[in-house]
């Protein structure tokens, strides 16, 4: 539940998900055999019609090993998953905007700040100290709150000593959190032409380790870290 007269209830998005529009033409010809080159573009102007903010994001996002980031995710995804019926078309998708977004917020950082990508028009940046100058990710392994969803297969990736991520801090979390909106809001775009996901479960496990994060920060070792 929002309010109108708070902030929450305020906020807006022009250019948020909408699985309503109409995008039967472009996928009338797609072929799930095809190049990368045309599922890049079938992708691009998916997006462009659902979720606007992908494929701004996909343009605006730095290369990847020498390619275009659209199309070394895509490639990642064919390599992955084989042949791409609309079906796994828009995982790759979801693929590309999420890692892009990690890239394009990387480019808009600085030394000692975090922009974070959020909608079209909505990029804050924050302040940060530098890497591993937070406490790591995998203080929350074994917090009190770890046995409430003891399965959470996020937390092998994330969160876990000896993780991937387990050694990083706030700005991973929060980076993860941003990136996963993105996801969520592919996941909504596209629900009627995709069979499975774990959009919201990514989204709805990072906002819970925010909170678990800011628990572990301000209760266990007094440092408290300003809300942006």
């Amino acid at each position: 539940m929002t309010s109108a007269q708070c902030i929450d209830g305020q906020y807006q998005e022009s250019q948020r998900a909408n699985p309503q529009v109409d995008i039967k033409g472009i996928l009338s010809s797609h072929n799930p055999n095809a190049s990368v080159s045309v599922l890049s573009k079938t992708v691009t102007a998916a997006l462009e019609k659902r979720y606007p903010f992908g494929a701004e994001i996909l343009s605006q996002a730095p290369n990847s090993s020498g390619q275009k980031c659209l199309t070394y995710w895509m490639q990642r995804a064919k390599s992955t998953w084989g042949d791409l019926p609309t079906s796994e078309l828009f995982h790759g998708a979801d693929l590309s905007v999420h890692e892009c977004g990690h890239g394009l917020s990387h480019k808009l950082s600085g030394w000692s700040t975090q922009a974070l990508p959020l909608s079209k028009g909505t990029t804050p940046v924050c302040p940060v100290r530098g890497p591993y100058k937070y406490p790591p990710l995998y203080n929350l392994q074994h917090d009190k709150f770890s046995k409430d969803v003891p399965n959470n297969h996020y937390d092998s990736t994330y969160i876990n000593k000896g993780s991937p991520v387990g050694k990083q801090g706030w700005e991973s979390v929060i980076d993860e959190a941003v990136q996963y909106s993105h996801s969520l809001a592919i996941g909504y775009a596209f629900h009627d032409y995709t069979t499975y996901g774990s959009d919201a479960d990514g989204a709805l496990s990072f906002a819970w380790y925010i909170q678990r994060y800011y628990t572990f920060c301000i209760i266990t070792t007094q440092i408290f870290i300003k809300k942006f």
